[in-house]
């Protein structure tokens, strides 16, 4: 995240921050990963970009990556996830890192 900070309109500060990943969670995805074979998703409302940088460093594949994802919809994916793996490979192939899940229609049927 990128704040800027002006006095008597002129820019006097950008500040940046984020949140840092705890020590451990790099090798416990990796054991989860390899010891256990279990697949790892990360699904955040972090921006595409902020999502790519901590899936890297926690060594989970971009296609297993969804961002830009409302705290409503978080369970929406969990529910697909839990559907099965035809569900949770529509959800991905619709939705890899860049593209988010995609937004609730407002109209009704």
């Amino acid at each position: 995240t990128v704040a800027a900070v002006a006095v008597d309109r002129q820019l006097a500060a950008v500040f940046g921050c984020s949140d840092a990943v705890k020590p451990e969670a790099a090798e416990v995805i990796r054991r989860l990963q390899s010891d256990l074979g279990i697949q790892v998703m990360l699904v955040t409302g972090d921006n595409a970009s902020s999502a790519a940088l901590i899936g890297r460093e926690l060594l989970i594949p971009p296609e297993n990556i969804l961002s830009e994802v409302l705290p409503q919809q978080k369970a929406d994916v969990i529910a697909g996830l839990k559907a099965g793996p035809t569900a949770a490979e529509q959800r991905m192939q619709r939705s890899p890192i860049s593209a988010g899940v995609p937004r609730a229609s407002s109209s009704s049927s």
